[in-house]
């Protein structure tokens, strides 16, 4: 069940690409850069993770997120600079995707060690 959520998302991911591609054609300068290089759709995905971590941590103290919240700031950072370092795309695609999925992993684990510390809160 994990694998067909794991296709869907990403047949989804393909779709959303070829039109985004499709639309910003019109416009030759952005379109043409989008559609020759599609790990630009990765980096402009991963600037949603860091809202996807700040609502995961919403619930929890001030004190206890800011470093979570740093931490995976960092960790997005460092994916951006492998990405734009990168010699191959893949190596680039692959940063991405695998420095957001851990600062949301990581978001995650951070929200589950609060609630069990202090579940009357």
């Amino acid at each position: 069940m994990l694998f067909l959520r794991g296709a869907t998302v990403l047949l989804l991911a393909f779709a959303a690409y070829r039109l985004v591609a499709l639309l910003l054609r019109r416009h030759a300068r952005t379109g043409l850069r989008v559609d020759h290089d599609w790990t630009q759709i990765l980096y402009g995905a991963q600037t949603l993770t860091p809202l996807v971590v700040m609502v995961t941590l919403d619930d929890t103290a001030v004190i206890f997120k800011t470093g979570w919240e740093l931490a995976t700031g960092l960790i997005l950072v460092a994916g951006a600079l492998v990405y734009l370092r990168a010699r191959s795309r893949w190596l680039g695609a692959a940063a991405l995707l695998v420095s957001a999925l851990l600062a949301v992993r990581m978001a995650n684990a951070a929200a589950d060690m609060y609630w069990r510390a202090a579940p009357g809160r």
